[in-house]
């Protein structure tokens, strides 16, 4: 069997569903350290683009709304509740 061979064979378990035998020579992955990860959360506002920007700046908007909206509703059922109270006496 030569190489060209074994590369069709792997092919063809990957489009079974089955796992792919692992590439010689690769090392395993290294999980990434503090300076890493810290240089990627600083770097990620340069590869965010204008259109994600703004929707989180709406989303944050929103929630706002939201919680000031779900406030407001809470004092007019506090209010009612304690008006429904009033009147059975």
């Amino acid at each position: 069997m030569n190489k060209e061979e074994e590369v069709c064979t792997e092919e063809a378990v990957a489009d079974e569903g089955s796992s792919v035998p692992p590439e010689k020579g690769l090392a395993p992955p290294q999980p990434a350290t503090k300076s890493q990860l810290k240089e990627a959360e600083e770097k990620i506002d340069e590869r965010m683009s204008a259109f994600e920007r703004s929707t989180i700046r709406l989303t944050r908007i929103g929630l706002f709304v939201g919680i000031l909206t779900m406030i407001i509703f809470l004092g007019q059922f506090f209010e009612m509740y304690e008006a429904g109270t009033q009147t059975i006496r």
